[in-house]
């Protein structure tokens, strides 16, 4: 009886053991699933940006991008100290530097490749964007603004100005040649101009702004990363505007003295069914172990 009994034991604790290997192999997959989105925090993704990495003063830095998706929306927010309209500049041909355009790439090449093709938001009135409304547009083609702002025309430039930081353009894009490549598909910094505002796009939809509470209340948390800026841009869209696809965004200022990238998909943020399955086998083999170890009938 003796052997018996140490041995339904010890085959109890092998397979109460089996079951938490396989429980923490489920939530293993379903925590790398999260990771390949970027840093993922209360149902956002975010890319923070280097701090102090902006030419001209800290009115131009950026802190961050954060885009959250819904059933319904896309959340976008920006965190930085340039105010939504811009700041008056007298070497500005405008005499005004504000925000360039968010552009959402869906192409899986480099920027220039995509120019035509991709999806972008202008989202703050009185810019060089070349649209005439707010809203967010398809089919758009970019253009450069760097030089007329009394900024930079190519990244090459801004690098050559001495600027380069780790994740100057965000954590997903954390290193000069990363940024090279995704530009123009090189590390030379050949081709690299910066197109910041949208030349010409069709309207597909508009946007809506949300204020700091509401944008909290979406679980929007830029202080988790020590990224507050003295201007939080937060607005939606409608989701079905975009597609289900990988994606990388990026923006940066009209004078290109700052910007951010960070990539991600556009897909409901839930488990894999094979995740989910094994997490659900993993609960029902725990609850017969615990069960068959009191006493009870499993």
């Amino acid at each position: 009886m003796f052997n018996f009994m140490s041995n339904k034991v010890i085959s109890n604790k092998m397979a109460q053991a089996a079951v938490v290997i396989a429980g923490a192999t489920a939530i293993s997959l379903v925590g790398s699933q999260a990771a390949q989105a970027g840093q993922l925090y209360q149902g956002w993704n975010y890319s923070i940006d280097a701090f102090g990495d902006a030419s001209g003063g800290s009115t131009f830095d950026i802190k961050g991008l954060a885009i959250k998706e819904t059933s319904s929306d896309i959340f976008v927010s920006i965190s930085g100290n340039l105010p939504l309209l811009g700041v008056a500049n007298s070497n500005s041909t405008d005499h005004n530097i504000g925000w360039g355009d968010l552009f959402f790439d869906f192409g899986g090449g480099t920027f220039n490749q995509a120019n035509g093709s991709l999806f972008a938001v202008n989202f703050a009135a009185g810019t060089d964007s070349n649209v005439p409304q707010l809203g967010l547009y398809g089919g758009v083609t970019a253009k450069g603004v760097g030089p007329q702002n009394n900024g930079y025309s190519t990244l090459a430039n801004y690098y050559g100005a001495g600027w380069e930081r780790a994740n100057t353009f965000g954590t997903d894009f954390a290193t000069k040649e990363s940024m090279y490549g995704y530009y123009a598909g090189n590390t030379t910094g050949a081709n690299t101009v910066i197109k910041n505002v949208i030349d010409s796009g069709n309207l597909l939809g508009d946007i809506s702004f949300l204020d700091a509470q509401a944008a909290a209340a979406e679980g929007l948390n830029f202080a988790n990363f020590s990224a507050t800026g003295q201007t939080q841009i937060t607005f939606k869209f409608d989701r079905a505007l975009l597609p289900s696809e990988a994606y990388i965004a990026s923006l940066f200022v009209e004078c290109a003295n700052d910007g951010v990238a960070i990539s991600g998909e556009l897909a409901q943020s839930v488990p894999e069914p094979g995740a989910i399955a094994a997490l659900s086998i993993f609960g029902l083999l725990a609850a017969r172990l615990r069960r068959r170890s009191e006493g009870q009938p499993s």
